[in-house]
């Protein structure tokens, strides 16, 4: 669920840059703000483009239901609205459309996920134009589980620097001459040390084969978005797909900003 709520116009933008759900929008209201105690809950107005000449006004929810049997299922709601104060801009036509998510986990590393997704495009449209983009648009929420990843590790990474930058952590003192997920020699003159790489989150050595690369969202000072290619090594990885998102969304929650640059 820390991949679909987006209870900030900064916070939709990133997401965004990982689901790739809309080509434009923004948070024009937000009325249930996430808390401590339910960080995935938010209600929302947002403006979103998918289509050149078409744009949507929604409320959108999201939360975490919670069943007598003790099972959890999140969910996401969007919902088309109409208000005189967010009028269709000019030479475009205000759809609607009405989508509906639910998202269980099955099995550790497996989400059960239902989408249904209804359109009235508002007035005359090639079918062969809107249906692959509002199936995109649908197929995106398989992208959630990724975006919830980057954004963890986003909130790992900002973490550890600012815990370096006052003093509350002392840097991991590693072996630079040593792959630090293979063991293989990376000194000086040995073929692999040509592409020697070092995990951003522990700073250890890697050979070109170990390095996994991701493509991190920022927000620059003037909150454009920024996108950088980090490189990792597995153990990081895997220690943030293992993180409890709760704690990241909690901390999000209480103001704090994981995506700024620095």
């Amino acid at each position: 669920m820390f991949g679909t709520v987006n209870p900030t116009d900064d916070i939709m933008h990133v997401k965004a840059s990982y689901v790739g759900d809309y080509s434009d929008g923004a948070v024009l209201a937000t009325l249930v703000k996430p808390t401590a105690a339910e960080p995935f809950r938010s209600v929302t107005v947002n403006y979103t483009k998918l289509i050149r000449d078409r744009d949507f006004l929604c409320l959108e929810a999201s939360g975490v239901l919670h069943f007598a049997n003790g099972e959890r299922v999140g969910y996401l709601m969007l919902h088309s609205i109409e208000s005189p104060l967010v009028q269709p801009l000019p030479n475009v036509i205000r759809a609607k459309h009405n989508i509906t998510g639910f998202f269980r986990q099955i099995a550790p590393g497996v989400i059960d996920t239902f989408a249904f997704d209804s359109v009235e495009p508002g007035g005359a449209i090639m079918e062969s134009l809107l249906l692959p983009v509002c199936a995109n648009a649908l197929l995106s929420a398989t992208n959630y589980v990724e975006c919830g990843l980057m954004k963890k590790l986003t909130w790992m990474l900002q973490r550890r620097q600012a815990a370096l930058r006052v003093g509350d952590m002392i840097p991991l003192l590693r072996h630079e001459d040593v792959c630090v997920t293979c063991n293989r020699n990376l000194q000086p003159g040995c073929m692999k040390s040509l592409w020697k790489a070092k995990c951003k989150m522990c700073m250890g050595a890697l050979c070109f084969g170990c390095k996994e690369v991701k493509t991190i969202s920022f927000l620059s000072p003037d909150r454009k978005l920024l996108r950088h290619k980090i490189t990792f090594c597995g153990s990081c990885v895997t220690m943030a797909t293992r993180a409890n998102a709760m704690d990241a969304a909690r901390d999000q929650a209480n103001g704090y900003q994981p995506y700024n640059s620095w």
